[in-house]
């Protein structure tokens, strides 16, 4: 069947070709369920693949992971076989030099009239200044502009529910500290005021 748009128009460049067939019971393709932990493992894994996109510039490194090896990045924490896992994920995190950039997720959960509910933001940044670690709030400050000076006394900003030092090197916290899926998730919340009896 040519479609419609097509006939008398001898100037397209192509013709389309439109084949209608009942499927059949032996190639019928169930549709795809993502329910429960389907769904986490193929959020995890995209995540993870933008991790990697922002550290090499590719998701070469994981494509070159055997297949047993993709699959023990989603199983064996649900196993709660840990050191299987840190060896698989250990082999995808890449030198300070190697890195183009650290991928950040941040969320401002300071308390602010215009914006009521926090917004996690995806970001990325050098974590090297030439050959001179870069240090959080260099990243903070300087290359996101997230925060700015003013904003400092005020605020503590948490990794993994640890307040970081600013001073401490982004790749070092990075490496420490990021999420299962590569990310560093960084949290900026209003600095909490101890009331001294």
């Amino acid at each position: 069947m040519v479609g419609k748009a097509q006939r008398g128009r001898g100037s397209d460049p192509w013709k389309i070709l439109v084949h209608f067939v009942a499927p059949t019971a032996s190639s019928e393709i169930p549709p795809l369920e993502l329910t429960g932990a389907a769904i986490c493992e193929r959020l995890y894994f995209h995540s993870l693949k933008q991790a990697l996109q922002l550290l090499y510039g590719s998701i070469r490194n994981f494509n070159e992971l055997s297949l047993e090896k993709q699959s023990t990045l989603w199983m064996s924490p649900t196993k709660k076989q840990w050191e299987q896992f840190y060896v698989v994920r250990e082999a995808l995190i890449p030198s300070a030099g190697q890195m183009k950039s650290l991928p950040l997720r941040v969320l401002d959960a300071r308390k602010r009239l215009s914006q009521p509910l926090p917004i996690t933001r995806q970001r990325s940044a050098q974590a090297m200044n030439g050959d001179k670690p870069v240090s959080l709030r260099e990243i903070l400050l300087d290359r996101l502009t997230v925060l700015t000076r003013e904003d400092l006394p005020h605020v503590d900003v948490v990794v993994q529910g640890v307040t970081c030092d600013l001073d401490a090197e982004a790749y070092e916290l990075w490496k420490l500290l990021c999420h299962a899926d590569l990310f560093l998730y960084i949290v900026i919340r209003d600095r909490e005021t101890s009331i001294e009896s």
